[in-house]
C-alpha cells in the first residue's frame, strides 16, 4: 500500500473524528446524529443510495448512518469480521474507503452505479466509468464518485471534504443564530439537513417550484437573511418566461416578493426593476386570510387572532380543525407564527395544537421557522419589531443581516442589544425589551416586553435622545435602568418625585439632545441630570384568562384554575409586573406573575368570587365573576372523539323544515362529523345523562325547568330527572347552530 494512500485515509479518519465532535459554538458540547441503525445487513449501499457494493460471500453486516452536525454530511458504516466499508456522501458527492480486515488473501468485490456519474480509484488512479465494476482489495482502498468536473476543481478528496465541511458551516442557519442551549441547537440542525431543495451553496432549486411548501422555503431564506440567494432563485426562474409567467401567477409568491421587497428596503438595498414591477394585486375583500396577513396584507389584526384562537382551541371541534389543517396547513402556519410576531403568549399552545397535524417538508420548515422566531423574532409591518417570546437563561443572538441581535443574561440582569450594520449604531439596555425602528424618521423605540392578551397596553412615558442623526425612545417604567448608545452610558435612576440621570461618554462626542435639552459632551462628559416626573392616577391593563389563553366571562361551579394577565403603571409611571391577590374577604394573599412568558395559575374559589390584585402605589384591581353553566362548559371541552359518540339531535316534528334537511351536512362541516339525528314527538323525548342532548322545538316543555336562558338556546332540566339536562335550540336559528359565535358565547348565571 502506497504512502500517498495511507496519507488520504489519516486524513480521512482525522476529517471524521472532528466532524462527528463538532462543537456548536464553545458553550455548546458536540455530539454527532445517528441517523439510523440496522443488524444483519445485506445490501451495502450508501445514504443516498447512488452506489452499491457486492460481495462474493452472502454474509451480514452491522450498519449505523451518522451525520456530522451542522452539515448535510452522511457517514455510514458496514462492518463484519472480514470487511468494513465506509461511505461518506455529500449531496452528488460520494467517498468510498474499503478495509480488508482479513490479512491471509486478496478478496474482491463489485461496485455497481445507479447513475451515469464517473469516480476514480484513487491508490492506482484508475476511472471507473462502468456501471459494473469488479475490485480487487488487498488491504485498504479509497474510491471517489461525482461529477468529474466538479472533481477537477479540487486539489485532493480531501481537499474536497474539507471545502464541503466549511461551506455547510458558513451557509448553515447555527452561523447566524447563536444560542448556548444545545437542545435547541440540535433541533434546528436536524430540521435544516432534511429540508429538500437546497443545494450545497445554501440555494433554492428550481425543482422546488412544484412542491406546495416553496414559498415557506423562500420565508425561511428570508428569516435567515439570505437574500442575495433569493435574489439568484428568482433571476434564475426569470431566464424562462413561461415560467416566471407561471411562478407569479401563485399569488402566494406575489405576496411573499412584496414582502421580500420590504426588507430589502430596510436593509438598503435596491432590487432589481424587474422584481419592482411585480403587482402587489392588492385585492380589496371583507376578510382577509391569515396566510395573506403574515405577508403584510394588513396590521391590525389583535382582535382577529384572539378571536380565532378562543374558536380554534375547542375540544369538541378537534375533528373539524384536523381536517381543515390539513387541506389549508398554509393559512394554519400563518396563523401561528402571526402569534408569535404579535407576542402572544399562548403562541407555544397554538404551535402544539396545530403543528401536530401538519405533515412532511411544511411541517419541517414550519417548525424551523417557530424555533426561529420564538427567539428572536423580525416582523417587518411599516416598522422593524424585534422581540423574543423565549426568557434568554444564556443568550440569544442572530445576525439579521441589517443588524445583529443579542439578548442575553449576566448574572441577575438581563440585556437586550441591537446593533445595525448600515448606520453603525449600536444600542444596550439592562432590560428584556424589544426594538421598532421606522426607517422613514430614523426613529428606534425601544419597549418592555408586554405580552399579549389582553390587546391594549398602558400608555408608557418615554424619552426622547437624538445622536448622529437617530433619535431613540425609551420608557420610564423602571425604577433603574442603565442604556448605552454608541458607548455613551446614560444611567437613569428613580429619585422620589424625579429621575437622575447620569451620562457618561467614553469616546468624545458633539452633544446629545434629551427632550429639548441639548448636553454639550466635550465640556462635560461626566454629568448629572434631573428630570420631574408627574404624579398621576396610574393605570392598570389586567384581564382573567383560562390557562388555555381564554376570556374569562364566568367560573365553573364547583372552583376553576386561571390566571391573570397583563401589567399597571403605578403613580409614577413604574411599569408593575407582579401582584398580590386574595379571593373574596380572605387576608391571606398570594403572588402572581402577570407578564410572565409561562402563565401562572391561580386555583380560586367556587363561584361568586371577588379577585382583589394589589401592587405598590398602584390601585386596587377588583374582578367579580359569577359561575357559568358547567353543562356547557362540560361540551363545550369534551373532546369531539368522544363527542361523536355521546351527541344526539332530537327534532320535534312539529318544528320540522326544509333547513332541516340539511342539518348533517351542517354537522359535519362544522363539528367535523355527522351526530345521531332523530326526528321525533316532543312528548317522547327521554334524555339520558351520558349524553349531550339537543332538542330542537319552539316551545319549552310544560313540566321542564329551564336553569340559563339565552335569546336563542336554553339549557333546561329535565323533570323526571333533575341531573339530566339538554339544549333546547328554537328552529329559526338552526342555520347559526354550531357555527363560531354559537361556541364562544359565555352562558353567565346572573
Amino acid at each position: 500500500m502506497s504512502a500517498e494512500l495511507n496519507q488520504i485515509i489519516s486524513g480521512i479518519e482525522f476529517f471524521l473524528n472532528t466532524g462527528l465532535n463538532h462543537r456548536y459554538n464553545p458553550q455548546a458540547c458536540g455530539q454527532s446524529f445517528v441517523v439510523k441503525k440496522q443488524e444483519n445487513c445485506t445490501e451495502i449501499e450508501n445514504y443516498r443510495q447512488t452506489v452499491r457494493i457486492l460481495v462474493p460471500e452472502d454474509d451480514s453486516f452491522f450498519a449505523v448512518v451518522y451525520r456530522l452536525p451542522q452539515t448535510r454530511i452522511f457517514y455510514t458504516v458496514y462492518q463484519n469480521l472480514e470487511w468494513k466499508i465506509s461511505f461518506i456522501d455529500y449531496f452528488n458527492h460520494c467517498v468510498i474507503i474499503v478495509k480488508n480486515k482479513t490479512n491471509k488473501r486478496s478478496n474482491s468485490l463489485t461496485i455497481r452505479k445507479k447513475n451515469k456519474t464517473s469516480g476514480v480509484r484513487l491508490s492506482e488512479r484508475q476511472n471507473l466509468n462502468s456501471s459494473f465494476q469488479n475490485i480487487t482489495i488487498k488491504r485498504r482502498e479509497v474510491f471517489w464518485f461525482g461529477p468529474a468536473r466538479e472533481r477537477s476543481r479540487f486539489k485532493s478528496v480531501l481537499h474536497f471534504l474539507n471545502s464541503a465541511r466549511d461551506r455547510e458551516y458558513q451557509n448553515h442557519p447555527l452561523n447566524f443564530f447563536f444560542v448556548s442551549d444545545n437542545t435547541l441547537l440540535r433541533k434546528i440542525d436536524m430540521l435544516f439537513a432534511d429540508l429538500p431543495h437546497i443545494n450545497p451553496n445554501s440555494a433554492l432549486t428550481l425543482p422546488s417550484l412544484k412542491e406546495d411548501y416553496s414559498v415557506w422555503l423562500q420565508e425561511l431564506f428570508l428569516q435567515l437573511g439570505w437574500h442575495d440567494s433569493l435574489l439568484k432563485f428568482y433571476r434564475t426562474i426569470r431566464r424562462n418566461s413561461e415560467r416566471w409567467r407561471n411562478f407569479l401567477q401563485n399569488r402566494k409568491n406575489v405576496l411573499f416578493i412584496q414582502r421580500f421587497l420590504r426588507i430589502l428596503e430596510l436593509h438598503q438595498k435596491t432590487p432589481p426593476q424587474w422584481l419592482k414591477a411585480v403587482d402587489s394585486d392588492d385585492r380589496q375583500t371583507a376578510e382577509y386570510s391569515f396566510f395573506e396577513l403574515y405577508f403584510g396584507m394588513e396590521d391590525q389584526i389583535d382582535k382577529q387572532l384572539q378571536q380565532f384562537w378562543e374558536y380554534v382551541r375547542i375540544p369538541a371541534l378537534e375533528l373539524k380543525w384536523r381536517s381543515e389543517i390539513r387541506e389549508n396547513a398554509d393559512n394554519f402556519m400563518a396563523f401561528v407564527l402571526l402569534a408569535v410576531a404579535r407576542k402572544f403568549w399562548w403562541a407555544p399552545q397554538s404551535y402544539r395544537l396545530i403543528g401536530k397535524y401538519i405533515t412532511g417538508v411544511k411541517k419541517q420548515a414550519f417548525d424551523l421557522l417557530y424555533l426561529l422566531m420564538t427567539n428572536v423574532n423580525i416582523s417587518v409591518r411599516g416598522k422593524v419589531n424585534v422581540s423574543t417570546l423565549a426568557f434568554p437563561e444564556s443568550i440569544h443572538r442572530l445576525n439579521a443581516g441589517f443588524a445583529v441581535v443579542d439578548y442575553h443574561r449576566f448574572g441577575k440582569k438581563l440585556f437586550s442589544c441591537l446593533q445595525f450594520r448600515q448606520k453603525a449604531l449600536s444600542l444596550k439596555i439592562d432590560k428584556l425589551t424589544e426594538f421598532e425602528y421606522d426607517l422613514s424618521s430614523q426613529t428606534v423605540e425601544i419597549k418592555p416586553i408586554i405580552l399579549k392578551p389582553p390587546l391594549e397596553t398602558p400608555e408608557l412615558r418615554v424619552i426622547r435622545i437624538e445622536t448622529e442623526g437617530v433619535v431613540v425612545q425609551i420608557p420610564l417604567v423602571w425604577e433603574r435602568f442603565v442604556f448605552e448608545i454608541n458607548k455613551i452610558r446614560f444611567k437613569w435612576i428613580r429619585k422620589k418625585k424625579r429621575y437622575q440621570l447620569s451620562i457618561k461618554a467614553i469616546r468624545q462626542k458633539e452633544s446629545v439632545k434629551i427632550n429639548e435639552r441639548i448636553i454639550d459632551l466635550k465640556e462635560k462628559p461626566y454629568s448629572k441630570y434631573y428630570f420631574p416626573i408627574t404624579p398621576d392616577s396610574g393605570e392598570s391593563n389586567l384581564e382573567i384568562f383560562r390557562l388555555s389563553g381564554e376570556r374569562v366571562n364566568g367560573l365553573l361551579p364547583g372552583g376553576d384554575v386561571l390566571t391573570v394577565r397583563g401589567v399597571a403603571l403605578d403613580a409614577h409611571g413604574i411599569l408593575k409586573e407582579i401582584f398580590r391577590y386574595a379571593q373574596n374577604d380572605l387576608k391571606k394573599n398570594k403572588e402572581i406573575r402577570t407578564n410572565a412568558f409561562t402563565p401562572q395559575s391561580i386555583n380560586v374559589q367556587p363561584p361568586p368570587l371577588t379577585l382583589t390584585l394589589t401592587a405598590k402605589k398602584c390601585a386596587p384591581k377588583v374582578f367579580s365573576l359569577q359561575p357559568t353553566d358547567a353543562f356547557w362548559e362540560k361540551f363545550k371541552n369534551t373532546r369531539a372523539e368522544i363527542l361523536y359518540q355521546n351527541l344526539k339531535i332530537w327534532i320535534d316534528k312539529e318544528s320540522s323544515s326544509r333547513e332541516l334537511r340539511n342539518l348533517p351536512l351542517l354537522c359535519r362541516e362544522r363539528l367535523g362529523f355527522i351526530p345521531e339525528i332523530v326526528e321525533i314527538d316532543v312528548n317522547e323525548f327521554s334524555p339520558d345523562k351520558e349524553t349531550f342532548n339537543f332538542l330542537v322545538s319552539k316551545n319549552i316543555r310544560s313540566k321542564d325547568e329551564v336553569v340559563l336562558e339565552m335569546p336563542d338556546i336554553r339549557v333546561c332540566r329535565y323533570h323526571k330527572s333533575p341531573k339530566n339536562k339538554y339544549f333546547l335550540i328554537n328552529p329559526e336559528i338552526i342555520e347559526g347552530l354550531f357555527d363560531e359565535s354559537f361556541f364562544i358565547q359565555n352562558l353567565v348565571k346572573n
